[in-house]
């Protein structure tokens, strides 16, 4: 099948992986030719040879945004190199949307392996934060949610930060450019239908999932537009992926799309250096990279610029490493010569969030979930259906009791099943619980001057009284839902409490109970995966802004920056939504940003 799997189809790895009933599957000749022909265009694309060692542009990063940015600069007929810490895609685990948690459980060496520092509010606990270590990066490896959140975010930032042409009319294009929306009834004020990426609402839903849905309308949270954040709501929310295939940027725009068949690319490469002189007026300017690859240092110069597209703490990382951060830690630090000095890590935040689970009373309302069976993956394979094929959730929107203004929703839930765990034959239903809207800041530091000492990451989790409000009513509220609605004909609060360390309350509803809300955060609170704001740009008054309005690094000429990191927090809303498709207008954007600037 793969690379890894050329020698039989009895490959330990595979088996592992999928178990014995799969490879029966994968021995079928037909199913076989289908995922081989896939996985050997995943292939191609990582293992490409290095033919130059100078470009017009250089992207760092494969990721969401990076695989968008050096596919537009390349289809205009530059040279573009774009270099990729990770490795391949993988036909099954990658691709089907129904192998998400499987991946997440199995593909760690896709995976950078990030901890956070000690968090009070977790008990002194650490987090392993894991995000996409592979082309696509965390686009072929998340939950594949497709929103771009409220307006009301997009038409703060100039207000907040005095950075112009970020407003929501401004941006929207770029959103629909970027969709191919497979939804007959999808808006076309709002929706796109003819971009690399393709999105599709579920074609199956749990029947449980659907009570839940049912109980939510009957409380008045409106079923509609699932990609509008700005109200109370609850929808099964489309997802990127079509016909069992996800879009990933990596399969949208480059591997599958055929929009820029000219990108280089060097994958399994880590860029830990940025190269910078003083060019002839005196100022800082970056002239190319220097990467690891098999164990050899590899420079390559950019004529024009570098782009960096790794990621909120690569990135990060990458640029403090080289010279650009704050000053007092890079000398802390020994980071010999000093560029710029610019505040990088001191605006971070990551939400906080918890996965809340129920129990389900009625195990017929399940329906068929994604286990890995020869039967799904065939179904998914050769039909494109099946729940391998489908990833359905319930977006649930709406505010706390502290809100305000009440058209920016500050919790978001994600309602999910998992299928029975091995010796069991109940499935369970979760509620992924997070705060959209957060006050307090973290900071993001190098451990060393050694670019292998991934950084230290202190999100300050529930930092500010009112995150903590915030999180507690989310609890609450989940209790609620079912303890106290129709939806408890169908589910029940779990026998025992999910931590061992915890209790529930001997008297009255548990949805009252704080000390259970509290002790339940403690133990088993983690971040919603989604950093924020590391890397901020903002008008040419705003101090803390490390890039101007146009992505540039300020100070250093030749360098930007377009991914997650960029997006302003704190000071102004936070986009209440996963910011994977955000992070794409961002370099749809950032694409044209620099083709205008280099016109001559």
């Amino acid at each position: 099948m793969f690379n890894t799997f050329k020698v039989s189809i009895g490959s330990m790895l595979f088996i592992q992986l999928f178990c014995c009933t799969v490879v029966m599957v994968i021995g079928q000749q037909f199913k076989l030719k289908q995922l081989n022909d896939r996985q050997a265009i995943h292939n191609q694309w990582a293992s490409q040879p290095l033919t130059d060692t100078t470009y017009d542009y250089i992207v760092v990063g494969g990721g969401t945004g990076g695989c968008v940015v050096a596919c537009r600069l390349s289809q205009r007929g530059n040279n573009v190199l774009m270099i990729e810490a990770g490795g391949a895609q993988h036909a099954v685990l990658n691709d089907m949307p129904g192998a998400y948690d499987k991946q997440l459980k199995v593909g760690k060496d896709q995976f950078w392996q990030y901890y956070t520092t000690p968090q009070a509010a977790w008990g002194g606990r650490t987090y392993n934060e894991i995000h996409g270590k592979v082309l696509g990066g965390d686009s072929s490896v998340n939950a594949m949610v497709f929103g771009r959140g409220s307006s009301v975010y997009y038409d703060s930032i100039e207000k907040n930060t005095g950075a112009r042409g970020w407003s929501f009319k401004d941006v929207l294009p770029y959103f629909m450019k970027i969709e191919n929306n497979t939804d007959p009834t999808a808006d076309s004020r709002f929706h796109g239908r003819q971009g690399p990426i393709k999105v599709q609402a579920p074609k199956s839903t749990a029947p449980i999932l659907q009570k839940y849905l049912d109980t939510l309308e009957e409380m008045g949270l409106a079923n509609k537009d699932p990609d509008n954040y700005n109200n109370d709501d609850a929808a099964f929310p489309q997802g990127m992926w079509y016909n069992g295939v996800r879009s990933s940027t990596a399969n949208g725009y480059i591997e599958f799309g055929g929009l820029c068949p000219k990108l280089k690319v060097q994958a399994n490469a880590w860029v830990y250096k940025l190269l910078i002189h003083n060019d002839t007026n005196g100022e800082p300017r970056v002239s190319g990279v220097q990467f690891e690859k098999n164990n050899k240092t590899i420079k390559v110069n950019a004529t024009k610029e570098v782009i960096v597209s790794a990621g909120n703490y690569m990135s990060a990382h990458l640029l403090m490493l080289s010279g650009i951060g704050p000053r007092d830690h890079l000398i802390d630090i020994n980071v010999s010569p000093i560029w710029a000095d610019l505040q990088i890590g001191t605006s971070y935040q990551n939400r906080p969030a918890i996965n809340l689970e129920y129990a389900i009373t009625d195990q017929s309302l399940v329906g068929e979930l994604p286990m890995n069976t020869d039967s799904q993956i065939e179904d998914c394979v050769v039909n494109g259906k099946g729940p391998m094929c489908d990833a359905p959730r319930i977006l649930v929107l709406y505010n706390s009791k502290i809100n305000y203004p009440k058209e920016f929703v500050d919790i978001i839930n994600f309602v999910t099943l998992s299928p029975p765990v091995a010796g069991s034959n109940v499935s369970v239903g979760h509620a992924f619980t997070f705060v959209s809207k957060t006050r307090a800041m973290g900071t993001i530091r190098l451990r060393s001057n050694n670019y292998r000492d991934l950084p230290y990451i202190d999100p300050n989790v529930l930092g500010h009284p009112e995150d903590k409000t915030r999180m507690m009513d989310a609890i609450a509220k989940f209790f609620y839902h079912i303890e106290e609605t129709s939806f408890k004909k169908y589910a029940a609060i779990p026998e025992k409490p999910q931590s061992s360390e915890c209790e529930y309350c001997k008297s009255g509803p548990q949805w009252k109970c704080h000390e259970l809300h509290e002790c339940l955060f403690r133990t088993l609170g983690i971040t919603e995966f989604h950093p924020l704001g590391v890397i901020p740009f903002g008008g040419p008054n705003r101090i803390e802004a490390v890039l101007d309005e146009r992505l540039r690094v300020k100070g250093v000429r030749g360098l930007r920056v377009a991914d997650a990191s960029i997006l302003p927090v704190g000071y102004t809303f936070t986009p209440n939504t996963g910011p994977a498709y955000v992070v794409m207008m961002v370099a749809e954007k950032v694409a044209d940003m620099i083709t205008e600037d280099n016109k001559h």
